[in-house]
């Protein structure tokens, strides 16, 4: 996919994907897995997949998917990417260098709410849409699309994050807010407006959930009672940051 192929021509780092995907067929599974073989992946940087198999109890693995691979890649400077966005070949050199620089936990990029027309595969409009720029702006509202920041898993432990399994709304949000805090993380980056990707709705697809353009199907799903859980948890856990009753996510000095 175009995802894949914008890591590969990254600029200034090499890329090591680590790739959870849901219910695949077993015959998708082998064309995947000879797809990237093909690819020219730098040394010590193929790729590592993990296939999950959803239940009729857990019929969406989104937060599990997102959680559990995080986790898989260790101790390292770590990226989000969906399967339909882009990298700009900057991108990640960019994070990487000002998160050497600042020594924070996670720093920021800015990235373009960009419209593809499913049938012809083409960019019909591209728009500056997350303007955000603080903590508390972070905290009223969701400014930081997931494959706009890059994490240093070194100064985040992550055995304190929780998440639930069944999360099939703002999952990343409800992550982010447990890493991401006032004196820990790079705010500070979000003022050079240095864009690093597209973040990609598809018109004529439902494929980015709240991400849609059509008004009634996003009603839908606003108004339906998987998203007023995921709400719900959501306040719950503003209101612990808010109040003191959650430490800030920081791994201790060695």
């Amino acid at each position: 996919s175009h995802a894949l192929l914008s890591l590969l021509a990254q600029g200034g780092c090499h890329v090591r994907p680590y790739i959870g995907v849901q219910d695949v067929p077993e015959g998708a599974a082998l064309a995947l897995r000879q797809r990237l073989e093909a690819l020219p992946w730098a040394e010590g940087c193929k790729p590592e997949i993990r296939f999950f198999r959803s239940t009729p109890e857990l019929p969406d693995l989104r937060s599990v998917m997102l959680n559990e691979m995080l986790r898989a890649a260790g101790p390292a400077y770590v990226a989000f990417l969906d399967y339909d966005d882009l990298m700009f070949p900057h991108a990640y050199g960019t994070l990487l260098q000002r998160l050497q620089l600042t020594g924070k936990n996670a720093t920021f990029g800015r990235v373009f709410m960009t419209t593809v027309d499913s049938s012809r595969g083409l960019r019909v409009q591209r728009e500056v849409a997350y303007g955000g720029r603080t903590y508390s702006d972070f905290l009223d509202t969701n400014h930081a699309p997931i494959h706009s920041f890059m994490l240093d898993m070194r100064k985040v432990d992550i055995g304190k994050v929780e998440y639930f399994q069944d999360m099939k709304f703002m999952e990343d949000y409800y992550l982010t807010l447990q890493i991401f805090s006032r004196e820990d993380t790079d705010w500070e980056s979000l003022a050079e407006e240095a864009y690093v990707g597209d973040y990609i709705h598809i018109e004529g697809s439902d494929a980015n959930t709240l991400a849609v353009r059509d008004v009634e199907k996003r009603r839908a799903h606003l108004m339906s009672p998987e998203y007023r859980l995921c709400e719900a948890r959501l306040r719950d856990l503003r209101r612990r940051l808010q109040g003191g009753g959650l430490a800030t996510n920081r791994r201790p000095a060695a």
